[in-house]
């Protein structure tokens, strides 16, 4: 099974310390990793340089401005192109907490490509709503309508929609899936972190949040 993990970076230099160090500790499969900087000035650069020369990630590009998060997405996707078995969205705010949480996420994309299952995020202001339960594999799955991009297969095929105003591309994932018979929802037993919560980011980092919302990004 091969395995691609696509991140971005914009500053907040220690949540991708931390949170890229959690999903090494417990993917539980190999993985190449590549991740893009939206122009960060807090020394990510230099990070992902020393990760990269120590094996941790396998490329990044660095864009000096922010390019958007779906252009940004669409450009690793046109890099990693389709040699891979599966493809998952990774943000550099996502705790991993359980091991083999890559595993079990990949191995259902495999056996289901045409469902969008997710680990559980804990830590959200609104959370997605379970509304049953099933199981996969062995697996617990709760359905939802939604998941979010926090740690999230993307579809074989899928190009995010760039330009024009901010839409939740990650709904418009969901809903495709669901539209074309798919299977979305949580792994309930592999929980991850939005790390240090939404209200505890919006906390520790005020002018980080303060930039999404000038951009047109709700919360």
């Amino acid at each position: 099974m091969r395995v691609a993990v696509l991140s971005l970076c914009r500053d907040r230099l220690d949540y991708s310390r931390t949170c890229f160090a959690s999903l090494q500790a417990n993917a539980g499969c190999h993985y190449d990793h590549f991740v893009l900087d939206n122009g960060s000035a807090d020394g990510t650069h230099e990070c992902l340089a020393e990760q990269f020369q120590a094996g941790h990630i396998t490329a990044y590009l660095l864009e000096p401005a922010n390019v958007g998060i779906y252009r940004a997405l669409n450009l690793m996707l046109n890099k990693v192109g389709g040699g891979y078995d599966v493809v998952v969205n990774f943000d550099n705010d996502c705790e991993v907490l359980v091991p083999d949480t890559l595993k079990a996420v990949c191995e259902l994309a495999v056996a289901h490509p045409g469902n969008v299952i997710g680990p559980v995020v804990q830590g959200l202001r609104k959370p997605p709503r379970v509304t049953s339960e099933t199981w996969l594999r062995g697996m617990r799955v709760g359905l939802t309508d939604v998941i979010g991009g926090i740690f999230m297969p993307i579809p074989r095929g899928w190009r995010y929609p760039e330009g024009g105003r901010y839409v939740h591309a990650d709904g418009l994932v969901c809903a495709q899936a669901r539209k074309e018979g798919g299977t979305v929802g949580q792994l309930l037993d592999y929980p991850v972190n939005h790390y240090e919560t939404t209200d505890g980011q919006q906390a520790r980092y005020p002018a980080y949040w303060d930039r999404r919302r000038a951009e047109g990004i709700p919360d």
